[in-house]
């Protein structure tokens, strides 16, 4: 499938509230650890290279076969314990997160219009393509994060490709280079950071580990 049709795909997903993926179980048990839980939400964290064509970083699980999902444990012994060769995952697609993709021409990382520190945009320039094309507001790269407070975006995933969360400036405008002509962003929240290395922040804004050991 071309990575235009990806996107629209994915666009359309997100737009409709909910998609539905199958799979074979013996590849999703081996993956249950991209799960973490926040704010009462099964969130995918991490997309192995095997799981590409079915999950992206910010998905969220809310039903394995006919089974609600009441927290990311249950949502892991429903994989587990299932007698079905394959799973059916009902998902909402990056429900937090926003799509920013525009055509790059040039080979010049100047012409997109981001400041970037790690995967965390700083800064969107008004003249820069992720603005005029992708829809990025220029000069704010502010949203809003599962407090309801304004922070800056992250960004998560380029081509569909995930982006670790201690990635530096360096190697995230590498990926960037190598999209080639068309460049699709996903992007979360800052806070989504945290999440992907485990931790989630409670009513306090103070971190707790949510990790499973």
């Amino acid at each position: 499938m071309k990575i235009e049709t990806q996107c629209k795909k994915l666009k359309g997903e997100k737009l409709s509230g909910t998609a539905t993926v199958r799979i074979a179980k013996t590849i999703i048990v081996r993956y249950l650890s991209m799960l973490n839980e926040t704010r009462d939400s099964i969130l995918v964290t991490d997309v192995p290279c095997e799981l590409k064509d079915y999950f992206r970083v910010g998905d969220q699980w809310l039903k394995v076969n006919d089974n609600m999902l009441k927290n990311v444990h249950f949502a892991r012994d429903c994989v587990r314990m299932s007698d079905k060769p394959e799973i059916e995952i009902t998902l909402k697609r990056i429900p937090f997160g926003t799509i920013c993709d525009f055509q790059w021409n040039s080979d010049n990382v100047d012409d997109i219009g981001l400041k970037l520190h790690g995967n965390e945009i700083e800064r969107v320039y008004p003249e820069g393509l992720a603005h005029r094309r992708g829809s990025l507001q220029s000069n704010d790269t502010t949203c809003l994060n599962s407090a309801g407070l304004r922070c800056n975006y992250v960004i998560t995933e380029v081509n569909f490709d995930c982006v670790q969360p201690n990635a530096s400036t360096e190697q995230v405008w590498e990926m960037i280079k190598k999209a080639g002509r068309i460049v699709i962003l996903i992007l979360h929240p800052v806070d989504f950071r945290t999440v992907q290395r485990g931790y989630d922040i409670d009513e306090n804004d103070m971190y707790e580990d949510v990790r499973s050991f």
